[in-house]
């Protein structure tokens, strides 16, 4: 029996690096990007055995080109920690006075973004629960993408349930190409230490190429429909205070169900039907707290 290749995690580095791989034939860009938030490694872990491969000649590359930034927060990946100021992953847009550290690494990453056609952002999340995708919004083109490159759920119009929320700019990634006319999805590849992680995110980088037409390889045709989860309420950690229940993703909830409480006694509770999204313990007073989704099928949301 063959042994299963393992995954390292890659060492920390004082920088962005991106590696890049290019074909001489035309074909499309596609960026691979990791640890955003420096506490998520499986993007790093994955993306340092595909350049491997790349670099002995197992991979080569069809047509197109495709790049890797397998550390996009060198600072917070050292630390072990989600961010080193504040969450990257809000401050993606173009600023020409950064003021902070990820204000000003984010800079690199929107000229990265600019520079490709596809977009695949590898995350994972804190709660547990099973591996997702994330869209900015409900457009055909990301759809397709993100149901070429992995049998998962789908979360999307991330960006509309940020416009009842004044001091927090949905700034992301995918946000970003969004503006900028490029498709992309988020694959959140299961809780952080979760040892599937890695192989969830090289396998979602080896479908994603060959999606592309930029590698060799059959490419599995997706499952015709699945669930597509549409977030209708962002919960905001307004001051101290606690979950009343373990919140784990997809979790079902019903209106009115008491789900968190503040030190002074008053209780959180669930503005619809709908089911539980990032829910985070950890997350910072003036941040998120938890998301409420519902469910839709993908044939259904895109005829309406």
């Amino acid at each position: 029996m063959a042994m299963k290749e393992s995954f390292e995690k890659p060492l920390a580095t004082g920088e962005q690096r991106r590696v890049q791989f290019f074909s001489e034939n035309p074909g499309p860009r596609l960026l691979v990007t990791g640890a955003i938030h420096g506490n998520e490694i499986c993007g790093p872990m994955a993306m340092a055995r595909v350049i491997k491969q790349f670099e002995n000649g197992e991979l080569r590359l069809q047509k197109g080109a495709v790049s890797f930034v397998p550390i996009c927060n060198p600072k917070a990946y050292a630390a072990d920690q989600r961010f080193f100021e504040q969450n990257l992953n809000r401050v993606i847009k173009r600023r020409k006075t950064p003021e902070t550290y990820e204000q000003g690494i984010a800079q690199n990453i929107c000229d990265w973004i600019e520079d490709c056609d596809y977009l695949l952002d590898l995350h994972a999340f804190h709660s547990e629960g099973r591996p997702f995708f994330v869209l900015n919004r409900t457009e055909p083109g990301s759809l397709a993408f993100s149901c070429a490159v992995g049998d998962y759920s789908i979360i999307t119009d991330f960006d509309l349930v940020y416009e009842s929320v004044k001091h927090i700019e949905p700034a992301t990634t995918v946000s970003y190409a969004h503006q900028q006319s490029k498709l992309s999805c988020v694959l959140e590849c299961g809780q952080m230490r979760d040892p599937e992680a890695p192989q969830r995110a090289y396998d979602a980088i080896l479908r994603a190429m060959r999606f592309c037409g930029l590698v060799e390889g059959t490419l599995e045709p997706p499952r015709p429909e699945r669930d597509l989860w549409r977030l209708v309420y962002l919960q905001i950690r307004e001051r101290e205070g606690r979950f009343l229940k373990k919140l784990s993703e997809f979790m079902p909830v019903e209106k009115g169900e008491p789900l968190a409480a503040y030190q002074d006694g008053a209780k959180v509770l669930a503005p619809c039907d709908g089911y539980i999204i990032f829910a985070s313990d950890i997350a910072p007073v003036g941040h998120e707290w938890f998301f409420i989704a519902q469910k839709q099928k993908i044939s259904e949301a895109l005829a309406s």
